[in-house]
């Protein structure tokens, strides 16, 4: 059961570093969490001592879905990380838009939430 909460926050911060504040839109934690949820492959990727080099093609198509459905939700993901337990490589994990050849708004627009 530790795992579910752990890869729900992962995958929060993620989406959060990756595309955060996006149009103007807050979406509330618990609208997010269901999409966050769908980024469970990419915790090998951006947890803190990971190995892995290259998202998989699963956490990758995640995010994309993501970024196409409720982009706001990343940075909610980021916001509360760390309320799961979650320890991932913050630098590794704004890489993953990049890694993955998707298009996100930059991290720096999170401080605008």
């Amino acid at each position: 059961m530790a795992f579910f909460p752990a890869a729900t926050s992962l995958l929060l911060l993620v989406l959060s570093v990756s595309s955060p504040y996006v149009h103007g839109n807050i979406v509330p934690a618990d609208e997010c969490t269901t999409l966050v949820v769908t980024l469970l492959p990419c915790v090998s990727f951006i947890t803190i001592g990971s190995t892995v080099d290259t998202p998989s093609s699963s956490c990758c198509s995640s995010l994309k879905n993501i970024l196409d459905t409720k982009p706001e939700c990343l940075c909610e993901g980021l916001k509360n990380s760390a309320s799961y337990g979650i320890k991932l490589n913050v630098t590794k994990a704004t890489t993953l838009p990049v890694a993955c050849k998707v298009n996100a708004p930059p991290a720096s627009a999170c401080g605008a939430c």
